[in-house]
């Protein structure tokens, strides 16, 4: 027991269990917005506002989220973070209005906010940057399992027990996983006493020092753009696409929506062991950016069946796991006792963008609409989301920009900060 108490693998494995969480939090829309639409009798755009709730708690979150990971212990702070999420959950099982709704959605975002980054910031203690790329993948590949999760199960689980239920059990999922993390998880007593030695900066200077470098910008827009086919499809919108204008079963619409995550679970770690052979960083990136603008053209296209649509969602999702390469080229662009706060700036970009996308997604549906209901539920046709769907190929064009503007690290990190 006491080695795998120390075994870095095993210990950032069981912390990766928060963000696994978290992405079932985010990604459980699919399963039950279609009964949220019935039971508040709402739009869609009402239903990306509930969804968006989380992100927003989230954003104003995510830069204190960093500066403390980079100031505590990021066991402490994952265990308070988690139970605040948890909370949020179990909160919202119980909302009978949208407001209440959207209300528990932001406590529940203000614990996501540490998810990402607490790994992050853990694997850096534990591991040497020859690794980083292959950890960071690995963890995306558990959170993104978390994303498939959410996706088939959750949508057989909503079907027969109701939504409520389901959100219910999920807070007890996370309660386990709370007492797992207190018992296996610690910090590395070295790296946390190097850490903390270094860790003098003022806070105000550390914001600055983290804003000012454009590395952190571009880097955070190039996950935010390729992270779309998740953000837009994968935890809100891809339910209703497939069964409204590709007229699956919710059923069949989750099996593909699920193959989006797999895509990204298998392609995740693949870049970052490419990137971590090559020694370099955005050769990955412009290969995934290539691959993901091409896939994304064949939304376009009508297909007859659903595995034409398992292969197209799944490419979507591999290409666009290069993303996760992205991650350890800001930390490797900012010095190590900023890295935290770095990986905070960037994830307010990705979240904050992906959030304003999913509510202009929404807006472009509803501008479109033409007042036709079907069992309560509001019905776009093919024409409505070919227009929305615009926002993919655009977004991956721009990532393409995006990466000319971001410096070849070598997989080394910067020099340290003054």
């Amino acid at each position: 027991m006491t080695n795998v108490k120390n075994n870095a693998w095993f210990i950032c494995f069981i912390a990766s269990l928060f963000f696994f969480y978290e992405f079932v939090q985010m990604s459980v829309f699919n399963a039950i917005g279609t009964q949220l639409l019935k039971d508040f009798s709402m739009r869609v755009t009402s239903l990306a506002g509930i969804a968006a709730a989380y992100s927003y708690s989230m954003i104003l979150f995510l830069l204190p989220a960093g500066i403390l990971l980079d100031l505590f212990s990021p066991k402490k702070i994952i265990l308070m973070a988690f139970s605040l999420s948890v909370i949020g959950t179990f909160l919202f099982s119980f909302a009978s209005t949208p407001l209440f709704a959207e209300f528990c959605r932001m406590i529940s975002g203000i614990g996501g906010a540490f998810a990402f980054l607490s790994c992050i910031k853990l694997a850096t203690r534990w591991f040497p940057g020859n690794k980083m790329s292959l950890v960071v993948g690995l963890i995306i590949t558990l959170a993104f399992l978390g994303g498939a999760v959410a996706q088939t199960p959750f949508t057989l689980l909503t079907q027969k027990i109701g939504w409520h239920d389901t959100l219910r059990i999920l807070a007890s999922c996370g309660v386990l996983f709370i007492c797992l993390i207190a018992f296996f998880v610690k910090d590395n007593s070295d790296s946390l006493k190097k850490q903390t030695r270094n860790n003098k900066t003022p806070f105000f200077k550390r914001a600055f020092l983290s804003l000012a470098n454009t590395q952190t910008w571009f880097g955070g827009i190039y996950i935010m753009l390729m992270n779309l086919p998740i953000a837009l499809l994968g935890t809100l919108w891809g339910d209703l696409y497939l069964t409204e204008v590709k007229n699956f079963t919710h059923i069949q619409a989750s099996y593909i929506d699920t193959m989006l995550f797999v895509g990204i679970m298998i392609g995740s770690p693949l870049f970052g062991f490419i990137s971590g052979k090559l020694n370099r960083r955005k050769t990955p990136l412009l290969i995934g950016s290539l691959l993901t603008l091409a896939s994304s053209f064949l939304l376009f296209f009508h297909f007859s069946s659903i595995q034409a649509y398992i292969i197209l969602f799944f490419l979507l999702g591999f290409f666009s796991s290069a993303q996760g390469v992205g991650y350890p080229s800001i930390v490797e662009n900012n010095p190590a006792e900023l890295s935290g706060t770095a990986s905070g700036i960037a994830s307010i970009i990705i979240m904050g963008g992906g959030a304003l996308l999913k509510i202009f997604y929404g807006w472009m549906l509803d501008k479109n609409w033409n007042g036709m209901m079907i069992h309560k539920i509001p019905y776009y046709s093919h024409h409505d989301f070919n227009i929305a769907m615009t926002i993919l190929p655009i977004s991956f064009f721009l990532s393409l920009c995006a990466i000319l503007f971001i410096k070849e690290t070598f997989c080394q990190r910067v020099n340290q900060a003054n």
